[in-house]
């Protein structure tokens, strides 16, 4: 009996465990941004350290994909002219569409409900700050 409890502990709590895939997709399309470079970058503070790098098509796609080697975590998306993305990679797909002028404020997740939730947070956020500086002279 002492064996099988051990064995449904076992079996439990490796099924809980997330599961490992060959390599999660990041794909995007930038309006604005054919046939330009992107970089993905791992960052943590102000250091940006470049891992992968690749140039958007005509329409503005591109895609990276994403495997064990690469830790959960904030990933930042650099495009030409300074601009940033930054993403979370949590084992997950990652799916999305927005403007190159207008990065955040056009930006929609197809896929990733981490990013979703984050985003709609961060404009949250941004629509309180902006109330509350009007009530703040």
């Amino acid at each position: 009996m002492r064996k099988l409890s051990w064995i449904f502990i076992i079996l439990v709590s490796a099924g809980s465990l997330p599961a490992q895939h060959n390599a999660y997709i990041l794909k995007g399309v930038v309006d604005g941004l054919e046939n330009q470079k992107v970089y993905l970058a791992g960052f943590y503070g102000e250091k940006n350290t470049v891992a992968d790098s690749t140039v958007a098509g005509n329409a503005g796609q591109f895609s990276f994909s994403l495997t064990g080697k690469n830790l959960p975590g904030l990933y930042r998306l650099m495009f030409p002219g300074k601009k940033s993305l930054d993403l979370i990679f949590n084992y997950e797909d990652i799916s999305f569409r927005t403007v190159y002028d207008h990065i955040y404020d056009s930006l929609r997740f197809f896929s990733s409900i981490e990013n979703t939730v984050y985003f709609d947070f961060m404009n949250m956020k941004r629509s309180f700050n902006l109330k509350f500086e009007l009530l703040n002279p």
